[in-house]
């Protein structure tokens, strides 16, 4: 019984420790800049989850990428920043299925003009001064 008892200690001590060493080779860290948007939602339209959806061009096409934020201190405090910009700074993990997530370690607020809905954004070009 003892054996088994101890077999069984080592077992999960093995798991967690290679579950471990996995883990932390498949992480990265990185900076992304995109927009928070609202992932989950509870029962009292309390936001609960968010990500951050960063535009990327693919073959002329403009594409997103979505990582899924973790709620830690700082993830926490992106719950109250929907709509906003930022650049997010922190540890990159992939699961199997290729999902994205970020565990937030500093973030920065970027400031943006409000574009109104219905306008498109477009850069206004120089004066010239006819020479």
């Amino acid at each position: 019984m003892k054996a088994k008892l101890a077999f069984s200690k080592f077992f999960i001590l093995f798991f967690v420790f290679v579950t471990f060493i996995f883990s932390y080779q498949n992480t990265e860290t990185m900076d992304i800049t995109g927009v928070v948007e609202v992932v989950k939602m509870d029962d009292n339209e309390n936001i609960t989850q968010v990500e951050i959806v960063v535009p990327v061009i693919v073959q002329e096409e403009v594409d997103c990428v979505n990582y899924l934020v973790v709620n830690n201190s700082f993830g926490k405090e992106l719950l109250n920043l929907t709509g906003e910009k930022v650049t997010a700074t922190g540890s990159v993990l992939a699961d199997a299925d290729g999902n994205l997530s970020i565990t937030i370690t500093k973030y920065e607020i970027i400031k943006q003009e409000k574009i109104e809905e219905g306008e498109e954004e477009f850069e206004i070009p120089e004066e010239s001064d006819g020479e």
